[in-house]
């Protein structure tokens, strides 16, 4: 059975949706390995009502798993918003994204205890030396994001340096329409 992280970005609703708990539970695997932390798969969405407003997005999360005792050091150099018309193969447009504020949170494996904040920069945080675990890299956005879907894709193209060492990727961005909502329901 996969058990998936959902990382709810931003909602069109007033109520954003929390981060999966428990983020120690679930096997992932590694896109890309740094000496001592890996760079792990993370599902950002959105989503907005059909035939209303678009979705407001303002941040997207990033998912590290530590495998030493040391501190890790996690520059974010460049953040795009890709996009691809319905039926294209390749990227139509690549819009830089102005960084507001990355937090890294930590979740505990008890309920009662929460997820705790653990560091917070511009362009660059610390993942303080603790024992090996998973770790929530929020990036929030200098100005939010409105995007609305038809049949397009979405993505997030980074450009990050952990420890030194560089390293570009894109991570899938997806737009979906809430259910509709039938008369009797309100």
């Amino acid at each position: 059975m996969k058990l998936w992280l959902l990382a709810l970005a931003a909602c069109a609703s007033p109520r954003p949706a929390p981060l999966a708990k428990p983020l120690e539970t679930a096997p992932l695997a590694v896109i890309q390995s740094f000496p001592g932390i890996d760079l792990m798969p993370s599902f950002n969405a959105v989503f907005y009502e059909h035939a209303g407003d678009p979705a407001t997005v303002k941040s997207m999360v990033l998912m590290f798993e530590v495998q030493d005792h040391r501190a890790h050091a996690i520059e974010v150099r460049k953040l795009e918003l890709l996009h691809r018309h319905c039926r294209s193969e390749h990227w139509d447009d690549r819009k830089t994204i102005e960084l507001g504020e990355i937090v890294v949170t930590f979740s505990h494996d008890t309920p009662d205890t929460g997820t705790q904040l653990v560091a917070s920069g511009r362009t660059h945080v610390t993942i303080p030396a603790h024992e090996p675990s998973r770790y929530a890299v929020q990036l929030g956005f200098a100005k939010p994001l409105v995007v609305y879907q038809k049949c397009d894709d979405f993505a997030y193209g980074l450009d990050l340096v952990v420890d030194s060492i560089r390293h570009q990727t894109e991570t899938l961005f997806e737009v979906n329409r809430s259910p509709e909502t039938s008369v009797d329901d309100h």
